[in-house]
C-alpha cells in the first residue's frame, strides 16, 4: 500500500568500551540469549534493527555478533560510536533529551 510503517530498534554495544574483553563476552552471552532471539521471535518483520557498536570492538566479539546477525537483511551492525539525538548519551555524558 506504500503506507507502513517501519520501526527502527536501536541498541548500543560496548561503545567507547572496545578494550574490555571480558566484560564485551559476559554481554555478547546475554545478547545472544535474550535479543537476538527476541528479534527473531518478531512477527511484523516491518522494523530495521540498528546494533552500534565500537568501531574498534575486539575481533573476537564483532566476529561473533557477525555471525549472529548474518542473512538478516533487516539487522544492521554498524561500527559508530555516535548516536543520533535521542538515542544514548550526549558528549557531556548526560542522557540525551
Amino acid at each position: 500500500s506504500g503506507n507502513e510503517i517501519i520501526h527502527v530498534i536501536q541498541t548500543r554495544f560496548m561503545q567507547g568500551q572496545p578494550d574490555l574483553l571480558e566484560l564485551g563476552l559476559a554481554r555478547l552471552a546475554l545478547f545472544e540469549a535474550f535479543c537476538v532471539p527476541s528479534m527473531l521471535s518478531q512477527t511484523n518483520e516491518n522494523f530495521i534493527w540498528i546494533i552500534r557498536t565500537d568501531p574498534h570492538l575486539h575481533p573476537v566479539i564483532l566476529s561473533k555478533m557477525m555471525d549472529l546477525i548474518e542473512g538478516k537483511n533487516n539487522f544492521l551492525l554498524i561500527g559508530s560510536n555516535h548516536n543520533p539525538e535521542g538515542f544514548g548519551r550526549s558528549d557531556n555524558g548526560s542522557f540525551d533529551q
